[in-house]
């Protein structure tokens, strides 16, 4: 053929093509070619496919160096291609073909368009580097359970083209920093981070992102300072686990602007003050857990909000807190899934009162007010017979809280073999609903404990000095009534234990517990 004929035929393909589009997933790319056969290797050659292949192994190659790739768990891929850069008789395998990569064709004999890296629990190690974060279709990045220290989030500054990234996980990793996250693209929606090496203040940076949907940072207890108010930016989220971190100061209110939040985890911080109202603007929120049983955590308190907004409420956990008060009589008032399984944990705050009856429109409430000073059970909650798994139905209010004077060691009754049992002292034994023991026996068993101590010749000094607390009063026409408890010093460990003679106390019991701080 000759060259004329050539440049004719050339002319009129490359003419109909020169509009071509190439899609790799949602990202299209315009490829235009000059009408010169002169210039066709070098269009073919630099045609955005074949340079995106090109810089997606780079890229790959360079991060599995940087991450200490010969240490990999599972590498088959990786290794053949880094191992090519320096010896070009290694066979390479395509690029869609290695571990942990995952390409828009879904066709492993691909060489182009990886939209995931899955490179979890991996044993990667070292850095990220920038190039990788530069990825033209790169979507998703999972690596989590691993050792990487640096994420490489800097890419995003210094780079003129970003990954259309969307999620990124680096749960379980040694992170000290996420600098240049701000800079991420629009298109980012999952930052998950929990459990790092984070040490010094909130990383604001973080607040910037303002597509975000989920946002995990939890069990990082290197995270100190308080939640920045900046959160409330944050409209489009959905998830927000900042449980387990050293956060202080109070929940701030506007937190209340996160209207779209479905799952909010602030468990074991050191957070303090009142629940803020703005609580009940969660109009989304699905699961809250504001727990704090840690003895390093902080203690919410005041009273427990109705939360009357929350319609959609299936989870709420509040454990371990200094709530105070009766449980509001419009506590969820507006629920509208009462038909569904919906879970309400008090337990172990110091709210008072009685169970309200209200409660009864829920259909199967997991419920627990457990280690409270709860006084009574609305009776129509014991013909509950769904609440608390279907326990409530075989045995009645016992398997919400056992009740006054009685124990078990859970607080409530879950089996047939444990009944909730009588304390020695009725009342004044076990004052309150759910008690998981008798005041009377826990005392008895630290009487036993420096009983054992005293005889055991370690030849420490041991003081004790008994002090009848509530005295046996024996009134002519008059009903008595007897506490007996005693103040024992042991060493400098001081506990309260039961007193065994019922006897008055004299003056100078009197004396010596005033000096110990004992209160009458």
């Amino acid at each position: 053929v000759s060259t004329q004929v050539a440049v004719q035929r050339a002319s009129h393909l490359f003419s109909t093509a020169r509009a071509k589009t190439i899609s790799l997933g949602k990202t299209m790319t315009q490829v235009s070619c000059p009408l010169s056969v002169l210039f066709l290797s070098a269009c073919i050659a630099l045609s955005p496919t074949a340079l995106a292949a090109t810089d997606e192994r780079d890229a790959l190659i360079k991060f599995y160096t940087a991450a200490n790739g010969s240490h990999w768990k599972k590498s088959s891929g990786w290794k053949e291609a880094a191992e090519s850069s320096s010896d070009p008789e290694v066979q390479q395998l395509p690029l869609c073909s290695w571990h942990g990569v995952k390409c828009a064709s879904g066709k492993n004999q691909d060489s182009e368009g990886v939209i995931a890296l899955e490179l979890e629990n991996n044993h990667l190690s070292g850095r990220i580097t920038k190039h990788l974060w530069g990825m033209p279709y790169l979507k998703e990045v999972n690596f989590e359970g691993n050792n990487i220290k640096d994420a490489g989030f800097e890419g995003f500054d210094s780079l003129a083209t970003k990954a259309p990234i969307e999620s990124i996980s680096l749960d379980e990793n040694r992170l000290t920093h996420v600098t240049g996250i701000s800079s991420a693209p629009d298109s980012l929606r999952t930052l998950h981070i929990s459990s790092n090496s984070f040490d010094g203040d909130f990383p604001e940076e973080v607040m910037e992102l303002k597509n975000l949907r989920s946002l995990r940072m939890a069990y990082n207890p290197g995270i100190v300072g308080t939640i920045p108010n900046t959160v409330g930016e944050l409209e489009n989220l959905k998830e927000l686990d900042l449980s387990y971190t050293s956060l202080t100061g109070k929940i701030p209110t506007k937190i209340g602007l996160l209207v779209n939040l479905q799952y909010l985890g602030l468990d074991e911080c050191r957070l303090e003050g009142k629940l803020p109202e703005e609580l009940n603007d969660l109009i989304s929120l699905r699961y809250l857990s504001i727990k704090s049983t840690d003895e390093d955590s902080g203690k919410i308190d005041g009273p427990l909000p109705a939360l009357t907004n929350l319609g959609d409420l299936r989870e709420l956990y509040l454990d371990g807190n200094d709530l105070m008060g009766a449980i509001p009589s419009n506590f969820l008032q507006n629920s509208y899934v009462t038909s569904k399984l919906v879970t309400v944990s008090l337990k172990n705050n110091k709210l008072s009162g009685k169970v309200p009856g209200e409660l009864s429109r829920f259909e199967k409430l997991q419920l627990d007010v457990r280690g409270n000073q709860i006084s009574g059970i609305a009776n129509q909650l014991c013909r509950q017979k769904k609440w608390n798994g279907g326990q409530v139905g075989v045995f009645g209010c016992d398997a919400i809280a056992c009740p006054k004077g009685t124990f078990t060691t859970t607080g409530r009754r879950e089996t047939d073999e444990e009944e909730c049992m009588e304390c020695p002292y009725g009342e004044d034994d076990a004052q309150y609903l759910g008690s998981t023991g008798c005041l009377s026996m826990a005392v008895s068993t630290s009487a036993e404990s420096s009983s054992s101590s005293n005889s055991s010749g370690s030849g420490i000094s041991v003081v004790a000095k008994v002090f009848i607390l509530s005295v046996a009063f024996v009134v002519p026409g008059a009903i008595g009534f007897t506490l007996r408890r005693a103040y024992i010093k042991h060493g400098r460990d001081p506990e309260v234990v039961l007193g065994s003679d019922g006897a008055a106390p004299t003056q100078k019991d009197i004396e010596e517990a005033t000096e110990e701080k004992c209160v009458l």
